[in-house]
């Protein structure tokens, strides 16, 4: 089967969409394209053919012109199937259904909730955003009756779709525990991670607040990239990384000894779903994650971690000055944790739930 990824969004080493589905569905002997628009150029990279389209200009351009050129390389593909996975490719989804004689299949990927995403825009006025949430709900619902089917990270978002979706399957965003070996946790010192985006809806300021109070008896390593209006901040006691390629984030995970989601309540910050927390857990930390939410159902199933209150720096130390003064208890928690991923966040598994799906057309 030949299959095209396509995102005018995502970088081409996309966790989710290159280093799991595309490197995986290639590994399992499918002919894979992944078209990406970044500007870095065409390449092939571990069986994946990557077709650049070209860095947009803005995000009026993105939405417009490279929507536009991303559909014209997917017909210059001519695959079997069309996974697609922003939200502005919708307008072409459509279009992809009509491929190949009208035979070509189209699965849109949702990534998140992304109408929730919309109301909390920085540069969408609270009315304005409720009025444009609105309306893409109503427009995505539309496309999605008319497309073959539609990928999800959580269970709870297949009562979103299943109502109008021809298919539905659950792809949570799982580890891929090959690359995280067991190994022992030391606690000398702290040394606390939080690998992914950067901004103030996941808990930036909370991070730097956590890192200014903690010093000198932890560091608060950030790894990810800076999103508007967090950029040109100042990091203070934190110690702020840069966007890590996969080798230099995995030496990352093994060097650090606890992991840190501080997500604000808003939005979908309080589903547990994030990849970062199933990859502390791989890698043996016990966590600290919000209080709100998904979160604190996570850590009473999983006995991996700690709870705190976004708001309460006072909180966040002390639950950090509560693992690394009990590293027997943090041990324990890591390892809980990394038994929990084994069994219930393997990304082999998610991986059958999505190539399922494909065979369900071929």
């Amino acid at each position: 089967m030949k299959v095209a990824h396509l995102t005018s969004a995502h970088s081409r080493y996309d966790t989710r969409i290159f280093r799991k589905e595309c490197r995986s569905l290639a590994a399992a002997g499918f002919d894979v394209t992944l078209i990406v628009a970044d500007g870095q150029g065409d390449e092939c990279c571990e069986g994946v053919s990557i077709v650049d389209v070209g860095r947009p200009r803005g995000r009026l351009g993105r939405m417009t012109e490279t929507v536009n050129k991303v559909y014209a390389a997917a017909v210059q593909v001519d695959a079997d199937l069309y996974h697609f996975h922003d939200p502005e490719i919708l307008r072409i989804a459509k279009k992809l259904n009509g491929l190949r004689k009208g035979e070509a299949k189209v699965i849109y990927d949702v990534h998140e909730d992304y109408a929730k995403d919309i109301r909390v825009k920085p540069y969408l006025p609270a009315p304005l955003g409720s009025i444009v949430a609105s309306t893409f709900g109503l427009f995505q619902r539309h496309v999605v009756r008319n497309i073959d089917g539609v990928v999800v990270v959580t269970n709870a978002q297949v009562s979103s779709f299943q109502q109008y979706a021809k298919c539905c399957a659950v792809v949570p965003n799982f580890v891929d525990l090959s690359r995280f070996p067991e190994r022992s946790v030391d606690f000398d010192c702290g040394r606390i991670l939080h690998a992914g985006s950067l901004s103030e809806a996941r808990g930036l300021h909370e991070m730097i607040r956590l890192a200014n109070k903690l010093a000198p008896r932890g560091k608060v390593v950030l790894a990810g990239p800076l999103h508007q209006p967090a950029a040109g901040i100042e990091f203070g006691k934190a110690h702020y990384m840069g966007v890590l390629d996969e080798v230099e984030l995995l030496k990352e995970y093994m060097r650090s000894n606890i992991g840190l989601i501080l997500y604000k309540p808003i939005s979908q910050y309080g589903m547990a779903t994030a990849v970062k927390v199933y990859e502390y857990m791989a890698a043996g930390m016990p966590v600290i994650v919000p209080d709100h939410g998904d979160w604190p159902a996570l850590m009473e199933q999983a006995k991996c971690g700690l709870v705190v209150n976004v708001d309460d720096t006072e909180q966040q130390v002390e639950a950090v000055t509560y693992l690394l003064s009990n590293p027997e208890r943090a041990r324990e928690m890591g390892r809980n944790g990394r038994v929990y991923a084994l069994a219930h966040a393997s990304w082999d598994a998610a991986f059958k739930n999505m190539t399922s799906m494909y065979q369900k057309f071929y």
